[in-house]
């Protein structure tokens, strides 16, 4: 990654430019561009998706991190209030409850079109 910028509440994402390291270890060399993909790192682990600009991978890495690394959500809300850091303990408490909110509202969303194809479909018979 390159421009490397830190999440805005939660100092264990990085977000950056994303760099083909395959195309850096070939020599090859390109120019920034203000259409260049952008990637993150949640606690140092790469290999996270690349995405079209810096909003949408801090959008993502936190619902990566939220859906799918809650050992990471843990430890650092346990240190956050050992280290007596309560506005990162809230912002983690409060940003999960905000995606724990999204995947409800996702999961009634497909089951009002899972009810609506099947009743379409019987009506297709």
């Amino acid at each position: 990654m390159r421009n490397v910028r830190q999440h805005p509440r939660f100092p264990f994402i990085k977000v950056g430019i994303f760099v083909d390291q395959l195309a850096v270890s070939l020599g090859i060399d390109y120019p920034p561009t203000d259409n260049d993909p952008w990637c993150y790192t949640i606690d140092g682990d790469d290999g996270y998706p690349i995405v079209r600009d810096e909003d949408n991978a801090i959008r993502s890495a936190e619902e990566s991190l939220f859906n799918c690394r809650p050992d990471v959500v843990q430890k650092y809300t346990q240190i956050a209030i050992g280290q007596q850091d309560f506005k990162l303990a809230m912002a983690l408490a409060a940003r999960q409850g905000y995606w724990e909110a999204v995947a409800d509202e996702r999961e009634k969303v497909a089951n009002i079109a899972r009810n609506a194809q099947a009743l379409l479909q019987s009506l297709t018979l």
